[in-house]
């Protein structure tokens, strides 16, 4: 019986060792991606989703870093669409569901940079660049909007 005990309190110790690991790794991949470190914060991020993959926070970021990092719209929207049904959000922007009357591509001004915009059903419009200042960038934003929230 002592024995058993002995070793639920390891393993308990090794749980917590873990989630404060994992709390550290999740940190720095987001401060990495903050700051434009992609590559960075695509190596934190992927450790703790490959041993956890029931937060939301790192399904949303690492989908962004696998989009800056290695420009894999693929594995982006797969984690931005596991994200969202989550719960949670990607490429975080917020208006209420039923205002957003349009969400589209510019096709005039900076249409070449991958810029879209939002206009509202109080008529306010909102002009966007993607990060990455790309089409696909563009691309699977708009997609990701349009199929979750409209």
């Amino acid at each position: 019986m002592l024995r058993i005990v002995a070793l639920l309190l390891v393993a308990l110790c090794l749980c917590a060792q873990n989630a404060t690991r994992f709390a550290e790794l999740t940190a720095k991949g987001i401060a990495n991606l903050d700051q434009g470190k992609f590559n960075e914060a695509l190596n934190s991020l992927e450790e703790v989703w490959e041993q956890d993959q029931s937060d939301v926070a790192v399904a949303e970021n690492l989908a962004m870093a696998y989009l800056y990092a290695d420009h894999n719209l693929i594995k982006a929207k797969a984690l931005d669409e596991q994200a969202i049904a989550a719960g949670g959000k990607a490429h975080s922007f917020v208006v209420e569901k039923g205002q957003i009357k349009e969400f589209k591509a510019n096709h005039v001004y900076g249409s070449s940079r991958g810029m879209y915009h939002l206009r509202t059903a109080d008529k306010k419009d909102y002009n966007f660049r993607p990060r990455t200042w790309s089409e696909e960038e563009q691309q699977l934003i708009v997609q990701l909007v349009n199929e979750h929230l409209r």
